[in-house]
This record gives structure tokens, C-alpha cells and sequence, in this order.
């Protein structure tokens, strides 16, 4: 009996360090390659990484009413000035450990340490909605495609979210800091 209970033990320790081990060459596999790979190969991508050094090397551009690196076939200048003149107009801070950080430093897309306002965060997502309508262009009757659209443009979870803040205007005070902002990464298809 003894004999049958270790071997059914050896049996499973053997099979989950096995399982470990071709997950953990999968995990460091995906980091040590573009996104790329992994979409269709009709799709043609171009991406800005997972770190500030990537997306700076990969000539991508920081979107402040994204809070993201987009590679510059999804950048949209006139949509990140407007969002830079009405920031202006509002008066929207950035805060760190509740001290407000300079407008130059958070364009520098480098930090993770950052909140902001409601009125910034319902903003963005105006913004975000925005981009829908600014991908095609009429040129006389004809609608042509002038932007592409970012990975997390197309996530329906993030448009949802959106929805639901949009919805509700008024759910917080405008100037209350209640975002947490990370900086993203996309790549553009």
C-alpha cells in the first residue's frame, strides 16, 4: 500500500513540475517577443512595447487623454491638442502622493504614480468615444479611413466602462481625485 502512495505522489509532483516548467518557458517566451506574432497575419501592426525605453524607441507618441503610448499611425494630433487646450481650460492636476505634478512631467508618459480628476477621467472618455468618429473622414461624399484604431480603442470592456461613467455625469464632484492612472502601451492594427 505504502508502495502504491508513493508512486501515485511521485507521479503528480513529477507531472506539476512539469506543467510549471513549459509555463514558465510560455511566460518568458511571450516577453521576449513583439505582440506581433500573435495577431493574424492579415493584420499588419505596429507596436510600442511595454516600457517607456520600448515605446520612445519604437517612435511611438504619448496621448495624455489616453494616458497611453501609440504608435504614430493611431495617433491623432488634432484629437490630443483639443484634449491639451480644454486640460488648459479646465484646469485638470495631476497629483502624486497628493502633491501636484507639473503638466511637463506627466507628458513625458513616464509614470505610473499618478491620479487625477473626475472631470479629467469623464473627459477622457468623451475623448475616447470621440476617436470612433474621427477614424473615417468625408471627403466629398466619400468616407476614407484616415486613423487606425489602438488594441485598447477596440476592447469592449474599456468602451463599456466609458459608457457607464458618460452616463453619469454628476456621479462625483468634478475636481474630486479619484483616478489611478498607469500608463499603457498599445500597439495599432
Amino acid at each position: 500500500m505504502r508502495r502504491i502512495w508513493w508512486a501515485t505522489i511521485s507521479s503528480i509532483l513529477a507531472g506539476a513540475t512539469l506543467a510549471s516548467l513549459l509555463w514558465l518557458i510560455a511566460w518568458i517566451h511571450h516577453f521576449e517577443v513583439d505582440a506581433e506574432p500573435f495577431l493574424p497575419p492579415s493584420m499588419t501592426t505596429t507596436s510600442c512595447g511595454w516600457t517607456y525605453d520600448m515605446a520612445v524607441a519604437n517612435n511611438c507618441k504619448f496621448q495624455l487623454w489616453s494616458y497611453s503610448w501609440v504608435p504614430p499611425d493611431c495617433f491623432d494630433e488634432k484629437l490630443n491638442d483639443d484634449f491639451l487646450s480644454l486640460h488648459e481650460e479646465e484646469g485638470w492636476g495631476y497629483y502624486s502622493s497628493g502633491v501636484e505634478v507639473p503638466l511637463e512631467s506627466v507628458l513625458l508618459g513616464n509614470r505610473n504614480d499618478l491620479m487625477s480628476t473626475w472631470g479629467q477621467h469623464f473627459w477622457h472618455c468623451a475623448f475616447y468615444q470621440r476617436k470612433f468618429f474621427r477614424v473615417v473622414e468625408d471627403n466629398g461624399g466619400e468616407r476614407t479611413s484616415v486613423l487606425k484604431m489602438t488594441n485598447r480603442d477596440l476592447e469592449e470592456h474599456h468602451g463599456i466602462h466609458c459608457q457607464e461613467w458618460l452616463s453619469n455625469p454628476k456621479r462625483y464632484p468634478w475636481d474630486k481625485v479619484n483616478i489611478n492612472l498607469t500608463v499603457g502601451y498599445h500597439f495599432c492594427s
